[in-house]
């Protein structure tokens, strides 16, 4: 597709607008009140609504007028991940949704004011702005109808892996666990997925084919790998970086086989 005929609305800090400069508009949602007129005017094919959860500032809810008014204008065009509205967006990123339709891929999880049955638990936010939605305190948790408690796994390794629409990206990036309230996550290296981990991902995407863009959090147990989190979205500089593929690329190659 043409650069002119895709539109990307993020926000300033995301970093992956490298990978997509040359492929789309970029229209920043900080910026909606002096582009707005200009962009209406167009016509796009697709359309991708970027979340930002690494900063309390940049979170979709803060965006809700701009991230609906476009998602009316644009009727006809095809919107990346089927989400073309805020609602859409907060009703897949919520870790309690992804957890009622990924569940039997992940730890077990339960509401705050459930009944919860270890001791070893996580705290996470249902709406989070990444790593600093996750606490391992239960002194932190103010309001606990925001957070979700999250059964601990003893981790042997994990993956941040890449799916476009049914296609498992076969090389993973190798993270670092949040072990504590301090620890940074970072990715420092990359390794082929074995077949098993092709096998449990590609059943993870069967329960969202209408998703285009994934990135999964995988870990690694003695019992087989585990689902911690799903990310729409993701960022992929890393990876890129570390000599894999441009998911930008790929993402719109496979909105047009």
């Amino acid at each position: 597709m043409k650069a002119a005929n895709n539109l990307v609305v993020t926000t300033k800090i995301d970093k992956d607008v490298p990978s997509f400069i040359n492929r789309a508009t970029i229209a920043f949602l900080e910026d909606y009140d002096n582009y707005k007129d200009e962009i209406f005017s167009k016509k796009f094919d697709t359309i991708y609504f970027r979340s930002q959860f690494s900063s309390v500032d940049t979170m979709p809810q803060n965006f809700k007028k701009a991230i609906n008014k476009i998602g009316s204008v644009f009727q006809q065009s095809y919107f990346i991940d089927h989400t073309k509205n805020l609602s859409e967006i907060l009703d897949f990123e919520d870790k309690w949704r992804q957890y009622e339709r990924f569940g039997e891929f992940m730890p077990r999880t339960w509401k705050i004011n459930g009944d919860v049955t270890t001791d070893r638990v996580i705290y996470k936010k249902r709406l989070s702005s990444k790593t600093r939605g996750i606490s391992f305190d239960p002194a932190d948790i103010i309001n606990s109808d925001e957070w979700l408690a999250q059964e601990m796994v003893d981790i042997q390794q994990e993956l941040r892996v890449y799916t476009i629409r049914d296609h498992v990206y076969p090389v993973g990036a190798i993270k670092s666990s949040k072990h504590n309230r301090d620890a940074q996550v970072l990715i420092h290296d990359k390794r082929q997925l074995s077949r098993v981990e092709v096998g449990f991902i590609s059943k993870i995407i069967k329960k969202c084919p209408e998703m285009d863009l994934l990135g999964l959090d995988i870990a690694l147990t003695k019992e087989g790998p585990i689902l911690i989190e799903v990310n729409r979205s993701p960022l992929f500089q890393k990876i890129l970086n570390l000599g894999e593929s441009d998911m930008a690329e790929l993402l719109y190659k496979a909105l047009v086989d």
